[in-house]
């Protein structure tokens, strides 16, 4: 258990108890490296818990300094948070080195997704693709728009029609 006091986090999460209060308990400080250094040792013991506990706490860290860990994750099947690292790369940081990453999210297919969750997630991927409006991130889009796939296929066209217009 990478999270010391889960009972503290959820007290926090659930709004019991304020973040000075929070920050005052919590046993470590609650700085970037000590965040990074939380999702990297969760990367490597694929401990789902942990990282629900972890999403609790991410205004304690700069989202940007997560993003190659966030990365990792977004390709891993372990877990179920694909859709919320979806959301910080769709809407709070601009972070182009993620594209390779997003293109291999794209084309998972994880046990633990429910049967709608992969059209939306392929949805935001193509629009992080979209957003980021990088060369890379444009011609990534384009060769998933000639996908076999038939939803990658139409969000990856949606998002192209949207840049051509």
């Amino acid at each position: 258990m990478i999270i010391k006091d889960r009972k503290l986090v959820l007290e926090y999460a659930t709004r019991k108890i304020s973040e000075t209060d929070f920050i005052s308990k919590y046993p470590h400080k609650l700085d970037n490296n000590y965040m990074v250094n939380c999702f990297s040792k969760v990367l490597e013991s694929k401990d789902t818990k942990d990282l629900e506990y972890l999403f609790m706490m991410l205004n304690f860290i700069e989202e940007k300094s997560l993003c190659p860990i966030l990365c990792e994750l977004l390709v891993e099947c372990w877990h179920s948070k694909h859709d919320n690292i979806a959301t910080i790369l769709q809407f709070d940081v601009d972070y182009p080195e993620c594209v390779d990453f997003v293109v291999e999210a794209i084309h998972l297919e994880c046990k633990l997704w429910y049967p709608s969750y992969r059209e939306s997630f392929i949805k935001k991927c193509t629009y992080i693709l979209a957003y980021l409006e990088t060369e890379k991130a444009l011609e990534k889009l384009k060769e998933l728009s000639n996908s076999s796939d038939d939803l990658i296929k139409k969000y990856a066209l949606d998002q192209i029609n949207e840049i051509e217009n």
